[in-house]
């Protein structure tokens, strides 16, 4: 699990799954410090339940969708080689995923459409070991 929200009006959200193909470019600060930016293609699977249904209409009825987002990720990051063989990293990125209509279902029977548009902040940080050194 990437991340879990609670929407208002009683929906929860969740990023299911996430995967990407980024490319980087980057310059030597000095001869240990790694700075450069990233991005790249992007597509993400998003997890959306409706758990109170009172606070859309008395009428209303709890359901449950899945759909997939295809977008792009940017973002920058420092890696900096605290030895020969160990780094550590901080990158950030930030993700812009298509909208996407959303079917919430119950017991078989559609409930609610929505059109749902998602983006991301991610803040990544990471120790390597480099079996070969820098």
């Amino acid at each position: 699990m990437l991340f879990d929200q609670v929407i208002p009006a009683g929906r929860n959200a969740r990023q299911a799954s996430l995967g990407f193909a980024q490319v980087l470019l980057g310059m030597l600060a000095n001869e240990r410090t790694l700075i450069y930016a990233t991005g790249g293609l992007s597509a993400t699977g998003e997890e959306i339940e409706i758990t109170n249904c009172e606070a859309f209409s008395a009428s209303a009825q709890c359901g449950y969708d899945s759909i997939g987002h295809a977008g792009w990720q940017v973002g920058a990051g420092v890696e900096y080689f605290a030895t020969d063989r160990v780094s550590v990293k901080a990158e950030y990125l930030y993700g812009w995923y298509d909208n996407e209509k959303l079917t919430l279902v119950r017991d078989g029977a559609e409930r609610l459409e929505s059109d749902n548009e998602l983006q991301t902040n991610t803040l990544r940080m990471g120790v390597s070991y480099h079996f070969n050194g820098q």
